[in-house]
């Protein structure tokens, strides 16, 4: 399953790495979850670990949110431009 580019970058963001970090290479596997579900299981704290869950799900709304107005802007803009 594909992952829109928009919520990776939602998610690098919060998680405070670089997107390539998310990124998998052919041959590589999809070695990148396991790693995520590994660090997300050393947290210890239920409550930190609602927290960050909270905060990936808020980031991925965020920018979904940006994406359709970027989107509509670009629409307006072309409609705009044609008259």
């Amino acid at each position: 399953m594909a992952i829109p580019l928009e919520k990776l970058y939602a998610i690098a963001e919060t998680l405070s790495i670089n997107i390539t970090d998310l990124l998998i290479e052919e041959g590589e596997g999809s070695k990148v979850v396991p790693d995520l579900i590994k660090e997300y299981k050393k947290i210890e704290s239920q409550e930190l670990r609602y927290a960050l869950i909270k905060s990936l799900l808020e980031e991925i709304r965020i920018c979904e949110e940006k994406v359709k107005r970027a989107e509509n802007c670009k629409g307006f803009s072309k409609r705009r431009n044609f008259y």
